[in-house]
């Protein structure tokens, strides 16, 4: 989602009261601000906002842009309001959704049938150029030509239920007279049967489609942009819109990518190496319903990595041991160290097609991984003799995320002989392969 700074005349519709002018601005990493020249009357007096024990609240907030677009405010907590040095009021508000292009009244019973996201490696994942270059060899050659042609690609379809998505291609020319481009954009649309309202869409096809991503590519996802498609019906009479509606709000995780495109072999598997689309992701989002602690657990290893090594391997040991637990309905509160072996022991068996070509002897590993957990839970002198040094923490750590990258596919129903071409083809299989000791 990209940044937002915009000046409007803003109201607040159930007061009814006089518009007025302020700024809005929104990062994606810093949320959003509103800042008034004025208040809106809300019964409050100015001189109790500030030392009151609850946050004052303004539920919606209504808005037009200079260009005349519609936009609505959702859940405003008022964080400021004085007068100024110059004796005219001001608050400043603190909006925690924002809907550009409608004017949405109830953000919780506004349904919504379509959406669209763009997600940062989308397009790397689905790696398909509509573009083809033909270039004559001397460029000083007078009247020498370079053509680009672009051949739109077919949208890619995949059927959940009720629930249509679709990979679809946009292009954007910009017809310059000495600069003219053209660029292409990936956007993934979602068509529901049932109309739901934002907060299902975040919850039930955004998330776990990030989830998806950001396991596929082995990079972590952001999600940069959110688009809903009201239908005339939805939001009532006097409603305020105009095409598609622009979703805005702090996400949980937000990080520019990387400028540079991701190579195939940076990635687990990319859309070109799914045999059954439809498959694949019915079996990602019933595996997400069924292990959704697991499966949020193992993605915060990629959004939020741990800065030390330690702390990474200890996440990966927990991912692996929640997903265990959920895998065989096993939530004994046993021993620790019991609960390590045996979930272990488990995905290994569970992963060994992938697994067994990087690790020698599985006794030797398993108990590598099990006095390491010990020594990096309790910090024990008596356990240090037998850690695991700090190069081979990182293997280790490598191998586990491996184990549970093959589990994952194992469960949304990948084949044995292909989880074998995609982790053969992989960076990260290949180096462990090639270095570790186990």
């Amino acid at each position: 989602m990209r940044s937002l700074e915009l000046s409007a005349q803003w109201w607040n519709p159930q007061l009814q009261n006089t518009p007025v002018g302020g700024n809005l601005r929104y990062s994606p990493t810093k949320g959003a601000s509103l800042d008034l020249i004025g208040t809106f009357d809300d019964g409050i007096p100015l001189n109790q906002l500030g030392g009151s024990k609850t946050i004052p609240q303004i539920s919606v907030i209504y808005g037009v842009t200079t260009n005349g677009r519609a936009i609505s405010l959702h859940n405003n907590l008022v964080t400021r309001s004085r007068i100024g040095s110059s004796g005219y009021p001001t608050q400043s508000l603190k909006p925690q959704i924002i809907l550009q292009g409608a004017h949405v009244p109830d953000i919780h019973s506004a349904a919504f049938a379509t959406a669209f996201f763009d997600f940062s490696y989308l397009q790397d994942w689905c790696n398909r150029s509509g573009f083809s270059w033909q270039q004559e060899v001397v460029h000083t050659k007078p009247n020498s030509t370079i053509t680009l042609t672009f051949s739109m690609p077919e949208p890619v379809l995949a059927q959940i239920g009720d629930t249509v998505l679709s990979v679809e291609t946009l292009i954007r020319p910009k017809p310059e007279t000495y600069n003219p481009s053209i660029s292409q954009t990936t956007l993934l649309r979602i068509n529901t049967a049932k109309e739901i309202n934002i907060f299902q869409w975040m919850d039930s096809y955004m998330t776990p489609f990030q989830h998806f991503l950001t396991f596929a590519t082995g990079n972590p996802n952001s999600v940069t942009r959110f688009d809903l498609r009201l239908k005339e019906d939805t939001i009532g009479p006097g409603r305020s819109h105009s095409g598609n509606i622009s979703a805005y709000f702090e996400p949980v995780f937000f990080e520019e990518r990387d400028p540079s495109e991701l190579e195939a072999r940076d990635m687990l598997f990319t859309l070109r190496d799914v045999e059954d689309l439809n498959s694949i992701l019915s079996g990602w989002f019933i595996a997400y319903e069924q292990y959704k602690q697991a499966i949020n657990l193992f993605a915060s290893g990629f959004y939020f990595p741990h800065r030390y090594m330690d702390s990474r391997f200890m996440h990966s040991v927990q991912v692996i041991e929640v997903l265990y637990s959920y895998l065989v309905n096993d939530h004994d509160q046993g021993a620790p160290k019991n609960k390590t072996r045996k979930a272990l022991n488990y995905l290994y068996e569970q992963s060994s097609d992938v697994i067994e070509p990087l690790v020698k002897s599985k006794s030797r590993f398993i108990s590598q991984v099990v006095k390491a957990r010990s020594y990096y839970t309790h910090y024990s002198p008596n356990l240090a003799p037998s850690a695991t040094n700090s190069v081979d923490i990182f293997w280790l750590n490598e191998v586990l995320i491996i184990m549970v990258q093959r589990t994952l596919l194992k469960i949304i129903g990948v084949s044995s002989q292909r989880s074998k071409h995609i982790f053969e083809k992989n960076k990260r299989y290949s180096s462990v392969e090639y270095y570790s000791q186990f």
